[in-house]
């Protein structure tokens, strides 16, 4: 497999999971749900209020004639309310808002998902570099073993110098049950985020680990799978400007917003409201029917809403204050986190484009005097040992930094 196609085959792989994680999440499913609560709360918002039917009958008895004729009074009658105040429309407002924060939370939800995922196939492909890696040191393990052993039999190795080469092989065959441990916990958590489905590629894309091109010379930059390789962070500049889109921020900014359209619907509440009837009487002692109308208000001679509008004029600065103290810990952590990047970056160029080639150099040197019977084979493996010591700190550089990356990235709302 190419290095483009195994760049196909992840980007493909790597999104499917994604999907499989947004899907198969119930964080989100929770998040959605409370959305659609607040979509039909959207609805109820805009209801106004229905009429009232009346219908009362009155009966009223003479208990001295008990031939007197009872008195039956009858009114049927309809009572609409009217609001006053520009209700209905800020009890839409605040609902509106109330969904957009919901939404952000949701969209925070599914870019924290995506971390995860992202994180883990991070961890997957550092882990499969690093069991090759040590897969090709166990073998030159062995062969320092063997040329020991063969000096040994020639009267010129040393016996503690070849036990000290056979801990290093068990340490060696630790390591390696230690990745395959740490390999499987990494699939757990995949099912557990993705669900089973999200398994059947993996080792497949996982495989594509390009450990060969370890091999590399001084003018050729080390590519340790396509979904790691490395590229020169952007300016710092870039990166602050985008932090204010950060989903958690735009959470924060609806939160204030709906305390704003909420400081407006406590005062249009604190506007009384009026209630009108009109209906038909209908009196048998006297005959005939009357036509009725009534009006009715609340005398306001006590604002009893005043306390719900300094409460919600509060949150307001409440929810702008949190999201200022929000924003300004974001930006020095994304400082921190370039600055880190930078770090991780520098030493990567230097482990690919210096030590790393070097030692292959050195080693390719020995690799020849050995050949042609100028030194035993001690120091072309010793060399190795020293080569797979900067691998393998190549392989976790390289994991960090593109946890760095993964970092800045749902920081700043960006793929950067």
């Amino acid at each position: 497999m190419t290095a483009s196609q195994a760049s196909a085959l992840e980007s493909c792989i790597l999104q499917k999971s994604i999907e499989l994680a947004v899907d198969h999440s119930l964080q989100l499913k929770e998040a959605e749900a409370r959305i659609q609560m607040k979509l039909s709360e959207c609805l109820q918002a805009g209801l106004a209020p229905n009429p009232a039917l009346l219908l009362e009958f009155d009966e009223i008895r003479c208990s001295t004639r008990r031939s007197a004729l009872g008195k039956l009074e009858s009114f049927l009658g309809i009572t609409q309310l009217i609001e006053l105040g520009n209700k209905r429309t800020a009890r839409q407002n605040v609902v509106a808002t109330e969904s957009s924060v919901a939404m952000w939370e949701w969209e925070t939800t599914k870019e924290q998902l995506i971390k995860k995922v992202t994180d883990v196939y991070i961890d997957a492909f550092a882990i499969h570099a690093r069991i090759k890696l040590l897969d090709q040191t166990l073998q030159n393990a062995v062969k320092l073993n063997e040329c020991l052993t063969e000096l040994l039999n020639q009267g010129k190795g040393s016996l503690l110098l070849q036990k000290k080469s056979l801990l290093a092989q068990n340490t060696i065959l630790n390591d390696r049950k230690r990745a395959l441990s740490d390999l499987a916990s990494i699939k757990r958590q995949l099912v557990l985020l993705c669900g089973n489905e999200a398994l059947l590629n993996f080792d497949e894309l996982c495989s594509t680990v390009l450990v060969n091109t370890f091999q590399g010379t001084a003018n050729q930059a080390i590519n340790l799978h396509p979904e790691l390789s490395v590229s020169a962070p952007l300016p710092l500049a870039t990166y602050l400007s985008l932090v204010p889109n950060n989903s958690e921020l735009s959470q924060l900014s609806a939160i204030q917003l709906a305390a704003h359209y909420s400081y407006h619907l406590e005062k249009a509440n604190a506007v009384p409201d009026v209630a009108l009837t009109v209906g038909v009487e209908n009196e048998r002692h006297y005959g005939g029917c009357r036509l009725l109308f009534g009006f009715g208000i609340e005398i306001p001679v006590n604002n009893r809403n005043q306390g719900n509008i300094s409460r919600a004029n509060w949150e307001g600065y409440a929810a702008l204050y949190k999201r200022q103290d929000l924003e300004r810990e974001m930006l020095a952590r994304c400082q921190d986190l370039y600055s880190d990047l930078q770090h991780r970056y520098g030493t990567i160029e230097l482990l690919s484009r210096d030590l790393i080639p070097t030692s292959n150099e050195m080693l390719k040197v020995h690799s020849d005097r050995e050949l042609h019977g100028k030194e035993d084979c001690l120091e072309a493996l010793v060399t190795y040992r020293e080569l797979f010591e900067f691998q393998a700190q190549y392989i976790e550089e390289v994991k960090e930094f593109h946890h760095l990356k993964a970092s800045l990235r749902l920081l700043c709302g960006e793929d950067l």
